[in-house]
């Protein structure tokens, strides 16, 4: 919760407006009520440890990143498990139900599963997304520069094609 939000968001919003850029703000919970709010974005960014995502959010997020929308994990363990939401007459978010093993998981459409993404039934793995998964966990190495948005690389020095020693590890 708070703590999340002081290492991870505060310093994202921080960044973004020293650099002058206007951003909106939501959660995965909030997309889980209203695909609709990643429409119509050039980018997407997740600050961080958006471990827990619903089918709804992880569709509409898909949708948008294969329509176009540039997607920017800056930290790790995203997408990792699918969740559901319990909400009240007001919509708001009352319980988050993960039950992390398939044959535990009583939910009749097995669509919503709570199990890791990549895993049966769901077979969905977020590296497709995300550009890397959980699996990179213990690597070290080298990498390449693929892109250098000009608002995350300005005055770097940083530049397409260019190897990042020891970026990994």
């Amino acid at each position: 919760g708070l703590v999340k939000a002081f290492m991870m968001d505060v310093p994202l919003a921080w960044f973004l407006d020293r650099h002058g850029l206007v951003a909106d703000w939501t959660c995965d919970s909030a997309v889980d009520g209203d695909p609709t709010l990643l429409d119509r974005r050039s980018a997407i960014l997740l600050p961080g440890h958006s471990e827990y995502w619903t089918k709804t959010g992880y569709d509409a997020l898909d949708h948008v990143v294969r329509s176009g929308t540039n997607l920017a994990v800056l930290g790790s363990n995203e997408i990792f498990w699918q969740a559901r939401l319990t909400r009240d007459l007001a919509g708001e978010v009352t319980e988050m139900t993960v039950f992390r093993e398939a044959a535990l998981d009583p939910v009749a459409d097995r669509r919503l599963t709570t199990v890791r993404w990549k895993e049966p039934p769901l077979l969905r793995d977020p590296a497709r997304l995300t550009g890397l998964s959980l699996s990179g966990v213990g690597i070290r190495g080298d990498a390449v520069v693929r892109s250098t948005p000009q608002w995350a690389f300005s005055g770097t020095g940083v530049a397409a094609g260019d190897t990042l020693p020891y970026a990994f590890g």
